[in-house]
């Protein structure tokens, strides 16, 4: 019998993602923005990171249960199901975060976990 190497590949990584933890999801804390216009928020949240072969979704978590959700693929990249692309980090947001401007309404949504560069 004879398996599609897709589906041998599919199960390997299946495997080793499971082997090692990969499927789950890690929890950090962090600073959020959104620049919406000249609005800018700024505020610590937590970070919900879940990734596999294909993806990885970030989940903002805001303090008051709010939650803006970006995702990454070869797909094309969105916030909360909105087509984004990643930007360079603008002024008055803090260095090294991961910033995210949705194509709709020019939004810019940035994320950075405590601890990181």
């Amino acid at each position: 019998m004879r398996i599609p190497i897709q589906l041998a590949m599919a199960t390997l990584i299946a495997t080793t993602a499971s082997q090692v933890g990969a499927a789950g999801v890690e929890t950090h804390e962090g600073l959020c923005s959104i620049l919406a216009g000249n609005s800018l928020t700024v505020q610590n949240c937590r970070i919900e990171v879940s990734a596999n072969a294909f993806s990885a979704t970030y989940v903002l978590v805001w303090p008051d249960g709010g939650k803006t959700t970006i995702r990454l693929s070869d797909e094309g990249n969105t916030v909360n199901e909105q087509p984004a692309r990643e930007v360079p980090v603008p002024a008055d947001i803090e260095a090294g975060s991961e910033c995210f401007e949705t194509e709709a309404t020019r939004d810019i949504y940035c994320s950075k976990i405590a601890g990181t560069q």
